[in-house]
């Protein structure tokens, strides 16, 4: 797969910027029934854990993958060899 050095716009008007998306974002919510507002709160809420999860996860097997290679060093370290 090729990577472009530069990406490149179609055209200017494809940018926006942050308060657009949010003022577009307000007038989709504003346009949700109480019952998908709730709807889409707790599948958020259910996303975030999910993805708290998932993240810890990766950061304990991180951390006992650097314990067990500092663990190997350490053993390295203690052994004695003949060089010669």
């Amino acid at each position: 797969m090729k990577i472009a050095e530069q990406s490149r716009r179609r055209d200017s008007n494809s940018d926006l910027d942050l308060q657009t998306i949010r003022r577009r974002v307000a007038k989709i919510k504003n346009s949700w029934t109480p019952e998908v507002a709730h709807a889409r709160a707790a599948e958020g809420k259910r996303r975030r854990r999910e993805l708290d999860s998932l993240v810890e996860t990766l950061l304990q097997e991180m951390r006992d993958d650097f314990l067990a290679d500092c663990g190997n060093i350490a053993d390295e370290e203690n052994q004695l060899t003949l060089i010669g």
